[in-house]
């Protein structure tokens, strides 16, 4: 089930990303005034974004690099590390 992040969770996964919200909001295709309304509740991301955070925070809990990737690496590393995780979902460990 799809649920919000609340500002706070917002606010924690992005600097846990390591990221300016002008570099968050690129990463789910907003800009950083967005990012500012997000995380001061103002407005809510749309579900796709919120789909985004959450692979991404679900991703920084399972993978420490996480951080590390998104500044080497970027965009497409990133991305690629959120569809390794989802597609390995549901098979067995």
């Amino acid at each position: 089930m799809l649920t919000n992040m609340t500002p706070a969770e917002i606010v924690k996964l992005r600097k846990a990303l390591g990221k300016t919200q002008a570099e968050f909001g690129e990463l789910l295709g907003s800009e950083q005034a967005t990012v500012s309304r997000w995380e001061s509740g103002q407005w809510e991301p749309n579900a796709h974004q919120v789909k985004l955070m959450q692979g991404f925070k679900e991703a920084a809990e399972q993978h420490e690099g996480l951080k590390e990737l998104l500044a080497g690496a970027g965009l497409i590393a990133a991305l690629a590390l959120l569809f390794t995780i989802a597609s390995k979902k549901g098979q067995p460990k």
